[in-house]
């Protein structure tokens, strides 16, 4: 299916020049100047999205955003011109967990305006045996992307791919299924018609595969040059990482066919404590704005310290578990306080102070008050928009799945 030039170049929007009827009359491309179509963001503006919310990660952003570009223009030529989309795109991902994969998607779906599916590698069982196999996984994104025949672009995240390894299990039963597993995979990352009726063309779909590879370390570290000297025992251990290739990951488990079908390999960068200060203070969204958010709503202003986010930062780090460890710290140190929050804001308390001493559970929160409180009709009013009261619809209470109390 061919979409023709003018549809793809020419804006669908209603257009709203400036001046009455006349102008658009005089100069019709004047509203087209003036409402331009939207356009596939280039690989610097991707970056430049992406970076609003995922912080570090720079080669691994550099390198989606060049595979996420190139495939979906190779996609509106191959509408326009005809010709196959080849599939040459295909990413492999590593990062530790907590790094920021499953945020980096979703801030790319958020961008683009095509289909993102999500599916863990955990589920996926060999062709043939019990459990949802590729097959069946690619019948379920058919039925979204395919239209009369005609597949729309899509990316879907492969996650966890690191289970479909054979690491330190090569000779087990489970070994022979991720082998099997992967093998299904080939063929449909070739880009061959796949899905209902094989109506898929799964060239048009770009893959991520990506996972935590635990231990891909060992495999990567260069053996340990002996060094001579007064600080030989200072260097000991200490080298650097080699750049992650194909044959680290064959020799981690996964077959040498499926790596050999990802053009491009990247990995995150480990989280560190000043990039971790920086997710929690300078990443749109990030934890302490949205508690901020929610503390301004009680009419509470929330003030956080410097020493009390560096203190904040060093207890991530003892969990193991990345970004994902600040919400954990800051839940632990605001709970205490949001157990009483609503009082406080009738109370009368108009801002409050973590510092150090709070974090550290030494002293209470710095607390300051207005003399004369007023009701915070706003929070009233949001009380009283939460409690819904209705009766649960027909089709929830017949439901087999869903338990109502």
């Amino acid at each position: 299916m061919k979409i023709p030039k003018s549809k793809i170049l020419k804006s669908d929007q209603s257009q709203q020049p400036s001046d009455p009827e006349e102008t658009a009359k005089a100069n019709p491309e004047a509203e087209e100047l003036a409402n331009p179509p939207a356009l596939l963001p280039t690989p610097n503006e991707l970056v430049e999205l992406l970076s609003k919310r995922v912080i570090g990660h720079e080669q691994a952003k550099r390198s989606i955003s060049v595979a996420v570009y190139q495939h979906l223009i190779n996609c509106a030529k191959s509408d326009t011109t005809g010709g196959r989309v080849e599939a040459e795109n295909h990413v492999l991902l590593v990062g530790p967990t907590g790094s920021g994969k499953s945020l980096l998607f979703r801030t790319l779906g958020d961008v683009l305006k095509i289909p993102i599916f999500y599916v863990p590698c955990t589920n996926i069982a060999p062709h043939g045996y019990k459990g949802k196999d590729l097959a069946q996984h690619l019948e379920s994104i058919a039925d979204v992307i395919v239209d009369s025949s005609f597949t729309r672009p899509a990316i879907v995240v492969w996650d966890e791919v690191d289970k479909l390894s054979l690491y330190n299990n090569n000779d087990s039963v489970a070994a022979i299924y991720k082998r099997m597993t992967q093998m299904d995979f080939l063929t449909y990352l070739d880009g061959t018609k796949c899905g209902n009726e094989n109506q898929m063309d799964s060239s048009r779909i770009l893959n991520i595969s990506c996972g935590a590879f635990p231990g891909l370390c060992k495999i990567r570290k260069p053996k340990p040059k002996p060094v001579m000297g007064f600080h030989a025992g200072d260097l000991s251990g200490n080298e650097i990482l080699q750049p992650l290739c194909p044959e680290h990951l064959i020799r981690y488990g996964l077959i040498a066919e499926f790596v050999g079908r990802f053009a491009r390999l990247a990995e995150l960068d480990p989280l560190d404590r000043k990039v971790l200060r920086k997710i929690l203070t300078d990443a749109e969204g990030n934890v302490l704005a949205l508690r901020k958010e929610f503390y301004a709503v009680h009419g509470i202003r929330l003030e956080v310290t410097d020493d009390a986010i560096d203190e904040i930062v060093k207890k991530s780090l003892t969990h193991g578990t990345g970004a994902r460890s600040l919400r954990l710290v800051v839940d632990q140190v605001f709970r205490p306080i949001e157990h009483k929050l609503p009082d406080m804001a009738e109370e009368g308390v108009t801002a409050l102070v973590i510092d150090k001493n709070a974090v550290l559970g030494i002293s209470e929160p710095i607390e300051h008050k207005d003399i004369s409180p007023k009701p915070n009709r706003t929070l009233l009013e949001l009380r009283h928009i939460a409690l819904y009261s209705g009766k649960p619809s027909k089709r929830a209470s017949e439901s087999t799945d869903v338990s109502i109390f």
